[in-house]
């Protein structure tokens, strides 16, 4: 076998797993003109975020999750479109040279919603287990624009999962004698889900805040 046919072969195989990275994890955009800019000029400010807190800057460790998420949230719609193939002729809904206006505007506003806990720190801890209706408004837009960002990278299987036990815990006692519980309200749940750290804000952002963060990079560098 000559180097040509090995070469060849080899860059036949990364062609194959290219493609099932793609199919595996979402179809990223690839944006040209000046937004090509904006994802990298993103990631390396979130990147020194990170650096800062992990050697001089210290944060309070919710604020250190709220931003973290904020900048996910961030990155991810605007790294990857509404579907991977254009669905009932609409393209613009999965357009991937370009980043549309909408997905501006959605990125922004699940960014906000994320830190909204940082934001607003004192008047969440003083107010504990009492939301108000803005603290449900933001914290049900927190909640969606998450589930969505995970549709978006990796499928509907983890969001789904997540919607059912969300319904289980407001249809609790409405379920079989195995399954039943009494159930909470929507101040309970929106106020232990996305004003605390029992839920969204909980151990997992808090790891890959701290230390998953440097792995993943890292990785990927040498990658």
């Amino acid at each position: 076998m000559t180097k040509i046919d090995t070469g060849h072969e080899a860059d036949e195989g990364l062609e194959i797993a290219r493609k099932m990275a793609e199919e595996e994890e979402g179809i990223a955009r690839r944006p040209r003109g000046l937004t090509k800019w904006v994802i990298p000029t993103i990631g390396v400010i979130w990147s020194f975020f990170q650096l800062s807190i992990a050697s001089w800057w210290i944060l309070d460790t919710v604020f250190i999750r709220a931003i973290h998420l904020g900048f996910a949230l961030l990155i991810v719609y605007l790294n990857y479109p509404l579907f991977k193939e254009t669905r009932l002729g609409l393209k613009f809904l999965s357009v991937k040279d370009r980043i549309p206006w909408y997905d501006f505007v959605i990125a922004v506003v699940a960014c906000l919603a994320a830190v909204y806990i940082a934001i607003d720190y004192v008047g969440i801890n003083e107010r504990y287990g009492a939301p108000i209706t803005r603290d449900i408004v933001v914290g049900l837009i927190l909640l969606f624009v998450l589930l969505e960002a995970a549709r978006r990278v990796i499928g509907p299987a983890l969001s789904i999962i997540a919607l059912l036990f969300c319904f289980y815990a407001f249809f609790g006692p409405y379920m079989p004698d195995l399954l039943a519980f009494k159930g909470v309200s929507l101040n309970r749940f929106m106020g232990q889900i996305t004003m605390s750290t029992e839920g969204i804000y909980g151990v997992p952002p808090g790891c890959v805040g701290h230390h998953r963060f440097f792995i993943c990079t890292l990785r990927c560098h040498a990658g």
